[in-house]
């Protein structure tokens, strides 16, 4: 049960960010406030842990989102604008999409062990599913399973809009 926290949402916060960056540091992921980004050859990546507008002071509602953008489709499209935020990623997910409900899955952080169990949930959900996926995603040949959108926006790099 949610009540109401003796630290802040930004503690709280801070309790999750630190078990996102236990896995994510030490696989080449850089931190700036919330967003974890990394760069590989062929793709930017980046893990955002997101606020909802119905947090309060003492207690955050988070998510996490997930995005990757190829390079060769920055190229092509002659894009100049650094990749910061989920936003500006062409493949985009949220962490819920790995739980076993495939819900949207948001944690209601009231306590610092409440805080404590989202993160490890967070860090259990990037290891098994969520990282493994963006690192697919993250490639030229992931393509073929990107939405229509992106996928013929890397038509003329992979034919994905041959049959459109």
């Amino acid at each position: 049960m949610t009540t109401k926290s003796e630290h802040g949402a930004d503690e709280l916060t801070k309790v999750i960010l630190i078990a996102m960056q236990a896995v994510l540091k030490p696989i080449g992921f850089t931190k700036k406030g919330a967003t974890f980004r990394r760069e590989t050859e062929e793709a930017t990546q980046i893990v955002s842990l997101q606020r909802s507008s119905s947090s309060t002071k003492d207690v955050p509602v988070v998510t996490v989102n997930l995005g990757t953008t190829l390079h060769a489709t920055r190229r092509y499209l002659k894009a100049t604008r650094p990749v910061t935020s989920v936003g500006d990623c062409d493949w985009q997910q949220r962490i819920g999409a790995y739980t076993e409900n495939r819900d949207d899955k948001w944690w209601t952080v009231g306590n610092h062990s409440e805080a404590s169990s989202a993160g490890e949930e967070v860090a259990a959900l990037l290891r098994s599913s969520a990282l493994p996926e963006l690192d697919r995603m993250s490639t030229e040949s992931a393509g073929q399973d990107m939405p229509l959108t992106m996928a013929c926006t890397l038509a003329p790099l992979a034919g994905a809009c041959a049959s459109i």
